[in-house]
């Protein structure tokens, strides 16, 4: 870094930065995902946490130029930083934005989640 001064590195965790939040590898992943009918749902902040998941931001609209109507646009994100390597990060956001959109299909087809919810808990459990 220059002047006898070096960035504080811990083998296990990575960088040590000065916010508590950024220990680690200091990578966060965040995708923006349309998911109209699950972002209505009241079990989404609890379904992010068992996915290891945040929902980012409260929505964003963006204008249609088709319906002239807003479209929600939300981010979904990585929460962990500690004690996982980067890929294992990456993964984890798309399995989880990916089990996201099969829940919105589940509902888009007027599907319950209830048991799609029950398995995604058990499996986090098991984990």
């Amino acid at each position: 870094m220059g002047n006898g001064y070096e960035f504080m590195r811990n083998v296990s965790y990575g960088f040590l930065a000065s916010r508590p939040q950024e220990l680690g590898i200091c990578l966060r992943v965040g995708l923006n995902v349309k998911l109209p009918l699950i972002a209505k749902d009241s079990r989404l902040a609890s379904i992010l946490k068992c996915l290891c998941l945040q929902r980012r931001k409260s929505g964003i609209n963006f204008p249609d130029a088709r319906t002239r109507r807003a479209r929600l646009v939300f981010e979904v994100s990585n929460v962990g930083r500690i004690g996982i390597s980067e890929v294992d990060l990456i993964q984890q956001v798309v399995r989880g934005v990916n089990l996201l959109i099969e829940m919105e299909e589940l509902l888009t087809n007027n599907h319950r989640l209830d048991s799609f919810i029950s398995k995604i808990v058990k499996n986090t459990q098991d984990s």
